[in-house]
């Protein structure tokens, strides 16, 4: 985690919405070995509210991808090979290696 700190490079958010109002928000940055670092943030109060879906998407073509191998920062733990998109409930921050 601290070569994502530190890696010198400033995460962007994936649109050019208003991010200070949007309640969803999907931020990354490219390290220098390649692999991308997405964080997504669903931070809507009552996620679960009026049974209204709130998910969180990183549609990977917003980021030069189309399929990656995702894993959990946090946990270390692999997500497996997604294409096109990568969609949650809640927050979450991990890395995405392209993937053929």
């Amino acid at each position: 985690m601290q070569e994502i700190h530190q890696s010198g490079v400033m995460a962007r958010p994936v649109s050019s919405d208003n991010v200070w109002q949007n309640r969803k928000q999907v931020w990354w940055k490219k390290l220098k070995d390649g692999r991308i670092y997405v964080c997504l943030i669903n931070a809507h109060t009552y996620i679960f509210m009026l049974g209204l879906s709130h998910e969180v998407t990183v549609c990977f073509a917003d980021i030069g991808l189309r399929n990656a191998h995702l894993k959990d920062i946090w946990t270390g733990e692999s997500l497996g090979l997604y294409q096109d998109k990568y969609s949650i409930v809640q927050s979450q921050t991990f890395l995405e290696t392209p993937a053929e």
